[in-house]
Parts: structure tokens; sequence; C-alpha cells
């Protein structure tokens, strides 16, 4: 939809989670949304939220999130 998600800077050895801030098309600030460490979104759609995590040992895996 043309929207914008941007990591929140967390300086090293912060350990809460990741927070991203979603623009819309024009923007504008949407909302904040708090993910899982160690997880990057690839893509976002219909209010899912897919991407990879990485576990304890670096191994990747797929994960899908509903978005709430």
């Amino acid at each position: 939809d043309g929207g914008l998600w941007v990591e929140d800077y967390r300086y090293l050895g912060d350990l809460r989670p990741p927070v991203w801030s979603v623009f819309d098309a024009e923007g504008r600030w949407h909302r904040d949304v708090t993910l899982p460490d160690r997880f990057s979104p690839r893509a976002v759609r219909d209010g899912l939220v897919a991407g990879v995590w990485r576990d304890p040992d670096d191994v990747e895996h797929v994960r899908v999130y509903r978005l709430r």
C-alpha cells in the first residue's frame, strides 16, 4: 500500500524488543509496532507480517505474525 516501516534505533545491549514506526504513503506516522527480537520483517499484507527470525544458533526460520 506504499507504507514504510522504520526500525527505531536501539543502543548495543538494549534489551527492549524492537519497535518499528509505520508511516503511510504520504509520510504520516500511523502507529508503532513491536516485533520479536531477532526478527526481520520482509512483507506486510492483509494484517500479517512475514519475515525471518534467527534462533540462538543464528539459524534462519520463516515466521508469520498477525498484527493486532
